[in-house]
């Protein structure tokens, strides 16, 4: 009777029973969801006023170094998108009777 004599598994076998591959279908969730949780926690966990004191006490060297490569050059572009704009405010102009009349100017950021 071939029902109670024990068969062996073969490596091919095993394969077809066990595909090593399988895993890999839902290692894009993992690493999304991994990502998510560390950034999170990051973010929840860090002391944004200390690490503002730590950059503020960074040292300013010459040349080129990290912090200035981060911080100083999108500063000074902003900065030269800010100067080519003009600046509109209402002025106080004291006229010959006595009174007082707003007038609008414009001036540059730049000459401010």
């Amino acid at each position: 009777n071939s029902s109670t004599t024990p068969t062996t598994a073969t490596p091919s076998d095993f394969n077809a029973i066990h595909n090593p591959l399988e895993g890999l279908q839902t290692l894009p969730v993992d690493l999304a969801v991994s990502i998510l949780v560390g950034i999170s926690t990051t973010l929840f966990l860090s002391d944004s006023s200390a690490l503002m004191k730590d950059f503020s006490h960074a040292p300013l060297v010459s040349g080129r170094s990290v912090l200035s490569e981060e911080l100083c050059e999108p500063f000074v572009e902003e900065m030269r998108m800010v100067n080519r704009r003009d600046y509109t405010y209402n002025r106080v102009v004291d006229d010959n009777g006595g009174g007082k009349t707003k007038k609008k100017a414009v001036v540059s950021y730049r000459e401010l």
